[in-house]
């Protein structure tokens, strides 16, 4: 177990009051007050030595034993509980227990376990943990970046030569253009998935000064398709230039002419000049001045969305949006469709784009807006890419909902519809009224 003696400092946070109880349950002759001021002052807390039976007050057993197996589970529970610890055994530094060690001895020894990782799930803890000491104490940041950096041209596990590089992204900052030559060698020379990650770590340390080399790559043309679709989106986000605005939300399934290459290599010949960014989708006035009480309920669901649109950041491909609907969507709706006044009330007002919430009972549940209506139909009213419809399907129903792929469905026939719910897979369709009404559905969305 302890061959040494172990002493534990604690940093003091908010949930001190919490740490004294654990520790005090191991030994109650220290006082609250000693406990506090220790934290506080960065002291030793308490200690164990396995050479010198201390006296524990709690009327506990006192052998060495069990009061070295009694301390153990007191730092397992002090590090449940989320205690900032430094633990010493000896001259040694328990790793399994300090949640981030401030000492130089343990970032080298952490780096040294990395290389040292025959496996990937030793490799991952080392990462892990230096990630850890270098957002806490930039003085370290440095050269744990550098052992990253060599420990992915070097290690014999091919997958985590790219696998490393994510982290390493955390960890720059922007203009840190010392890092500039190792992205360029990973973007020119590495796989596909190393050249990925690279492209984004080039953009960070570089920022504007990567328009020359980024566009000189995504025009040679030697990189992948997936990689090409991402400079363009770097690019884009740098200068605010929208090249990627349209193109599809994944990588995966961009095409040669999302990339715009005429488009960006005039816009080098022209001196890489700033655009004017992204404008935000086209809402109604009603969400701001919302008259009538539907509208007062998408004004509600659009407040609620609102803190969620702040932190997105892919202006491109907006998220958690009401928007108007456009008129050519709404004739095909019509046509197509025939939905109540109600319902297309709400598309033209309150349109949902890249809209998911969660419903109590049910979980995530994705709006489909009015663009996407058509489409949504197939898999549950439709065959896919037949047009022909399913025979069992209840006829009218219009799925408006999903809850990963359970369908809620409106009646087309029916004014104010309430909504439907069933699962899918259960080889036929059972449709239950989850809800009165379309309004008291929207309600129910957090």
């Amino acid at each position: 177990m302890f061959t040494s003696r172990v002493t534990v400092k604690i940093k003091k946070d908010k949930k001190y009051l919490q740490y004294i109880k654990i520790i005090r349950e191991y030994d109650d002759s220290l006082s609250m007050t000693h406990i506090k001021d220790s934290m506080e002052k960065g002291e030793v807390v308490f200690a164990f030595d396995p050479k010198v039976n201390p006296i524990i007050h709690n009327g506990k057993d006192n052998s060495d034993y069990f009061l070295g197996d009694l301390f153990l589970k007191t730092l397992r529970a002090l590090k449940k509980a989320g205690a900032a610890m430094t633990v010493i055994e000896g001259d040694h530094e328990l790793l399994e227990f300090s949640k981030v060690s401030s000492s130089k001895a343990n970032v080298e020894e952490l780096i040294g376990k990395l290389f040292e990782a025959k496996d990937g799930e030793k490799a991952f803890n080392a990462i892990d943990k230096l990630e850890k000491a270098a957002k806490k104490n930039e003085a370290k940041r440095a050269c744990i970046i550098e052992a990253m950096m060599k420990y992915s041209e070097e290690t014999s596990m091919t997958h985590l030569r790219s696998l490393i590089i994510p982290t390493i992204n955390d960890l720059v900052k922007e203009n840190e253009i010392r890092y500039a030559d190792y992205y360029r060698e990973k973007i020119q020379h590495g796989n596909s998935s190393e050249a990925f990650w690279a492209i984004k770590g080039y953009a960070v340390v570089m920022q504007k000064s990567a328009y020359e080399f980024l566009v000189d790559a995504l025009l040679r043309g030697y990189l992948d398709m997936e990689c090409r679709a991402l400079i363009v989106c770097e690019l884009s986000h740098l200068s605010d230039q929208p090249f990627d605005l349209g193109s599809p939300y994944e990588l995966i399934h961009w095409k040669i002419k999302n990339l715009r290459l005429a488009e960006i290599e005039k816009w080098r010949d022209a001196g890489y000049p700033d655009g004017s960014g992204y404008e935000d989708p086209q809402v109604h006035e009603c969400l701001r001045e919302p008259k009538t009480s539907a509208e007062k309920v998408y004004a509600s669901l659009n407040a609620k969305l609102l803190k969620r649109r702040e932190g997105h950041k892919d202006k491109a491909h907006p998220e958690f949006w009401l928007v108007q609907a456009t008129d050519d969507d709404i004739e095909m709706i019509k046509k197509e469709l025939n939905p109540p006044n109600s319902y297309l009330d709400f598309l033209m007002k309150a349109s949902p784009l890249g809209v998911e919430m969660k419903l109590k009972d049910y979980g995530p549940v994705w709006l489909i807006g009015a663009h996407d209506l058509i489409d949504a139909q197939a898999g549950y009213a439709l065959i896919p890419r037949e047009n022909t419809k399913i025979a069992d399907w209840p006829k009218n129903y219009i799925v408006v909902a999903t809850c990963l792929a359970d369908p809620f469905c409106i009646d087309a026939q029916q004014e104010n519809s309430p909504v439907y719910y069933a699962m899918h897979g259960m080889d036929e369709w059972d449709f239950e009224e989850a809800f009165p009404s379309f309004i008291s559905f929207l309600k129910a969305l957090k």
